[in-house]
Parts: C-alpha cells; structure tokens; sequence
C-alpha cells in the first residue's frame, strides 16, 4: 500500500513538472510567432515600398528615354 502511495506522488510530481514545461514552451512559441509576425509586417512594408519604387523608376525611365512625351503624358 505504502509503494502505490509513493507511486502517486512520483506520477504528480512528474505531472506537474510537465504541465509546467508546456507552459514554459507555449509562452515560448508565442513570443515567437509575435516576432515573425513583426517581421512579415516589416517585409510587407519593404515590399510596398519597393513597388512604389518601380513605379518612381519607370517614370524616371520613361522622361529619359521621351523627355517631351512624359511631360505631354504628366499634364495631361
């Protein structure tokens, strides 16, 4: 009887260990998932930028290649 008792507290002692590691690992996991998501917010930015960029740089083109064509084009 004595050997089922000290069985048990064993087996809760590790239960409660474990619970405890799982919530250390799921904080964990969200701290992650918070940082990448900050990162995907940061490249979806760069990529917006960067297509605004394009679009500056063909004008830019455009005016060197026709410079009388891109003014007709930007006052009408």
């Amino acid at each position: 009887m004595r050997t089922c008792v000290v069985v048990v507290r064993e087996l809760s002692s590790s239960f409660s260990r474990l619970c405890h590691y799982v919530d250390l690992t799921k904080s964990d996991l969200q701290q992650e998932l918070n940082d990448i998501g900050t990162v995907i917010t940061h490249l979806d930015d760069a990529a917006t930028h960067s297509k605004s960029l394009k679009y500056v740089t063909r004008c830019f083109s455009t005016h060197l290649r026709y410079p009388r064509s891109f003014f007709v084009t930007a006052l009408s």
